[in-house]
């Protein structure tokens, strides 16, 4: 597999990523656990080919919110009805920062709907991911900084609030 280049994020979307946080709150409930990180502008459109789906971890979501899509960010909103179920997950590396990706797929039809790179740099092993719905089949995977895939893996499970793994990312 070919590395993959991780685009720069521009520092002013991070200062707006601060200002959001009072709303993120509010729209979760006050849950700090619950805050997540993902934004439209934290992607980057990468090509699903260049993923290597051994490294990757495979979560088939369980999620039963009303909420079906992620598309407009609404899974991210529990005051909403947004997901809530997460997995914990660990890059195996020491080369930091590392960045999460995820290659999406209709688990019906098994048609790709979007592969992604979450452009905000991770400077810890451990991260947490939302779980999705029953209808997502999603292969979660890490780049190391130089954009190589380097394997993850599982190390948890759980629902926001539920403050087990309350330290770790969400994305």
């Amino acid at each position: 597999m070919k590395s993959i280049k991780v685009a720069k994020l521009n520092p002013a979307l991070r200062l707006l990523d601060l200002l959001k946080v009072p709303f993120k709150l509010l729209l979760n409930g006050f849950k700090f656990d619950a805050i997540n990180e993902t934004g439209l502008w934290h992607v980057q459109t990468i090509n699903s080919d260049d993923v290597d789906t051994k490294k990757a971890f495979l979560i088939e979501g369980n999620d039963t919110s009303w909420v079906k899509d992620n598309k407009y960010l609404f899974h991210q909103m529990t005051l909403f009805g947004g997901w809530k179920n997460y997995t914990a997950l660990e890059a195996e590396t020491d080369n930091f920062p590392f960045n999460i990706g995820w290659v999406i797929y209709d688990k019906n039809s098994n048609k790709l709907k979007r592969a992604e790179v979450q452009r905000l740099p991770i400077s810890d092993k451990r991260i947490r991911v939302l779980n999705g719905t029953p209808n997502f089949k999603v292969y979660f995977f890490a780049l190391d900084k130089d954009g190589n895939q380097v394997p993850i893996k599982k190390v948890g499970e759980g629902k926001l609030g539920d403050n087990n793994f309350k330290d770790l990312r969400l994305f």
